[in-house]
């Protein structure tokens, strides 16, 4: 990826962020189930303010809702936000916190497409928006998180058995800088498990029992919008987006 640096705009604290078992296994293996291809998705999340003022806050992405596998267009884009929108709704404290992606896995490039990159600015955008009504505590920011296709070769072509927790979580979340490109890494110590803390092993085996070794196809399916809009009326219950809840049930097993 590109060169960048670890300190905030201006001098602010950095952002921590917890990410949940269900919300990295989802991204993980729609990426996995999706090799050939583009990825991307929505983050859903809420933040908390530090106690001391001048600390800094904690992002916490409790799920993620898989959107495409293709060059995002308007319209899906558009479309899957507004639907995430109402499906936060009834949730409790919980929004829209930014976007995650992987490139095809056929070539080298880790670095966030341009697609990628204007969705999170927009979505930076509509956070800062709706700040009047629900407004957020200091120093808290949205963030895009890219997938990096040879770390996540590295999770599914381990040997059975090996310790989970050794490899790696194959995401790199990233802020926007000083130039308003999103392009700014967390320091990795501040990206955790909200179950494992720093290994993220409970969604890595998890993953990793999901995708086959001989043949790398997923043994549990992982839906994304895209994939539920083309199902049509008979499969749009099966092809839940929103829930996935295979995925969620395969974590919590």
């Amino acid at each position: 990826m590109a060169d960048s640096t670890s300190s905030t705009p201006g001098g602010k604290q950095q952002q921590k962020v917890s990410i949940s078992t269900v919300a990295h296994a989802k991204m993980i293996l729609h990426a996995a189930c999706k090799a050939t291809q583009q990825v991307h998705g929505i983050l859903i999340g809420h933040f908390v303010g530090a106690a001391a003022a001048n600390a800094a806050p904690t992002l916490v992405i409790e799920d993620v809702l898989p959107v495409c596998h293709e060059a995002p267009t308007k319209p899906i884009v558009d479309t899957s936000l507004r639907l995430a929108g109402s499906h936060c709704d009834s949730l409790s404290d919980s929004r829209v916190v930014g976007w995650y992606t992987a490139n095809e896995r056929l070539g080298g490039d880790e670095r966030p497409g341009q697609a990628a990159l204007r969705i999170a600015a927009s979505i930076g955008a509509r956070l800062l928006a709706e700040g009047a009504e629900n407004p957020l505590p200091a120093h808290a920011e949205p963030v895009l998180i890219m997938i990096g296709n040879s770390a996540l070769a590295e999770i599914l072509g381990a040997e059975n058995g090996c310790d989970a927790s050794e490899l790696p979580n194959a995401l790199t979340v990233l802020g926007r800088d000083q130039r308003k490109h999103w392009l700014r890494r967390f320091p990795a110590e501040c990206v955790v498990s909200d179950k494992d803390g720093k290994s993220f092993k409970t969604s890595i085996d998890a993953v990793r029992s999901a995708v086959s070794s001989s043949s790398g196809l997923a043994l549990v399916p992982l839906y994304d919008f895209v994939d539920h809009m083309e199902g049509g009326t008979n499969a749009t219950g099966e092809r839940d987006w929103l829930i996935n809840p295979n995925v969620a049930r395969m974590v919590q097993n």
